[in-house]
């Protein structure tokens, strides 16, 4: 049976290195996405992500809550219709506010715990002050898997672009000194946040769909010949470096070591309109998977 195509629009993407998708564009040719060096302007703060939300609910939101909010407003929910469901893919969700209430009820021994933060630490809270100030009733689904939410991504858009092909989807982790405790794993988190839609292909000839998926690396580098341009993740873009003839890009320089970078990544070819096909390839728990791309 022929692949249907998938397509994917009305793309925003935030962080504190990353302006416009123009500004993505000019990273491009400048280079910067060919190397794994971080932005130089990546940080821990994201300057104005308040400024234009006209509710007094925004003083209880988080840095997560605003991010998504203005990824979905200016992205993936601006063309926004009655019956298009919101996914949301949060690796950490809620984090710093669930660091507080921990750092409350240590200081405090439970006595001084502010009842606001309790309804401000769930996983969907994002997209439930989204919904509440633009007073939308649209189906929300939020899914936080920790490092294996990447994967959660791919298996659910599998099994979506089949059901319903028309869905918007939300993406982003906020800073929580919270990380700073971790110990087995040795993570460069910065703040970031996408939301896009996605719809069946009006040209059956682009769009994307996921191809393959493998249980070795051999498998991989089978794969990529046929391909004009690769997008990968860290790991795997330093083992293919000079040994493939595809355009090699990485997503790192504005990502870092997310573990949902592979929604971002995906959206990269169609960011930067790359003429041709294109591989993007991630990996998870020990396993490989690659979404062919024709834009």
């Amino acid at each position: 049976m022929k692949q249907k195509f998938t397509y994917i629009k009305d793309i925003h993407f935030i962080n504190s290195a990353v302006s416009s998708l123009e500004n993505i564009k000019e990273m491009y040719r400048s280079g910067v996405f060919s190397r794994t060096e971080l932005s130089e302007n990546l940080s821990q703060e994201i300057r104005g992500l308040s400024d234009s939300i006209k509710s007094p609910l925004k003083r209880r939101m988080s840095q997560l809550s605003l991010g998504i909010f203005q990824a979905l407003q200016n992205g993936g929910a601006k063309n926004l219709q009655e019956n298009d469901e919101m996914y949301l893919f949060t690796s950490f969700a809620e984090i710093d506010t669930s660091n507080k209430i921990i750092a409350d009820l240590e200081l405090s021994n439970s006595t001084l715990v502010s009842p606001v933060l309790f309804h401000n630490s769930v996983h969907n809270t994002p997209l439930g002050y989204y919904t509440i100030i633009n007073k939308l009733h649209n189906y929300c689904l939020a899914v936080s898997d920790g490092i294996n939410t990447g994967k959660s991504f791919v298996d659910l858009i599998k099994f979506l672009v089949k059901v319903n092909p028309q869905f918007i989807i939300a993406a982003g982790d906020e800073y929580s000194s919270f990380y700073d405790l971790e110990v087995k794993y040795n993570y460069r988190l910065f703040p970031h946040f996408i939301s896009y839609k996605i719809e069946r292909s009006e040209n059956e000839q682009t769009g994307f769909f996921l191809k393959l998926e493998w249980e070795t690396w051999q498998n991989v580098i089978d794969s990529i010949p046929e391909y004009n341009y690769v997008i990968a993740d860290k790991e795997s873009f330093i083992k293919l470096k000079d040994k493939i003839k595809a355009e090699l890009l990485t997503d790192y320089p504005i990502v870092a070591d997310s573990p949902i970078s592979i929604i971002t990544r995906l959206a990269l070819p169609f960011i930067l309109e790359l003429s041709g096909k294109t591989a993007v390839i991630g990996q998870c728990d020990g396993k490989y998977f690659l979404f062919e791309v024709v834009v």
